[in-house]
């Protein structure tokens, strides 16, 4: 009987130092997952699908500047058929607002020829850019294709979902 508790007690003591050190595991890959400001100021250039070195307007302080505009992140993938017709969307509010706000397409990790071959074919305006060290998906906390990150003039966030743009968030966003 003496034996039998001793094994209980063992396996529970096992259980406890497993539980232990799997929530350590766990909590050093989530922060190591963030992203600070001074790591995103450093990957805050970008290349677009036309090779073009591209830097975010957001990422220094914008309050300052006459010209800050709104912007509009999409989190896409070529292979998401929603994102590919909410891009086509997004393509025909950008044509209405280009003037009033930046729309910026962030590739979710696909081959840049396969970006670049889709941006051309559905004749894309916005720049599309490619996010290798997914900075950008990290910042924002991205977890799904098709997602919309919207940030005023200032650079801050104010609103994200993964549902297609309309006419009526644009003009929230510039009301702000």
């Amino acid at each position: 009987m003496l034996s039998m508790v001793k094994k209980n007690y063992i396996i529970f003591v096992s259980l406890i130092l497993v539980a232990v050190a799997m929530s350590i595991y766990f909590l050093r890959m989530a922060k190591s997952d963030l992203v600070s400001s001074t790591e995103f100021e450093k990957h805050q250039s970008f290349i677009t699908t036309s090779g073009e070195e591209f830097s975010f307007p957001f990422t220094h302080d914008n309050s300052n500047q006459e010209n800050a505009k709104p912007t509009i992140l999409v989190f896409w993938a070529s292979w998401c058929q929603s994102c590919r017709a909410s891009l086509l969307a997004t393509n025909k509010l950008y044509q209405i607002y280009q003037n009033d706000i930046d729309i910026v397409g962030v590739n979710m990790q696909e081959p840049k020829s396969l970006v670049r071959a889709y941006a051309h074919e559905a004749d894309i305006l916005f720049p599309l850019i490619f996010d290798p060290q997914k900075v950008m998906l990290k910042k924002f906390n991205i977890m799904h294709a098709n997602t919309y990150v919207l940030l005023n003039k200032n650079g801050q966030e104010v609103g994200q979902f993964t549902r297609d743009l309309e006419s009526d968030d644009i003009q929230t966003l510039l009301g702000e």
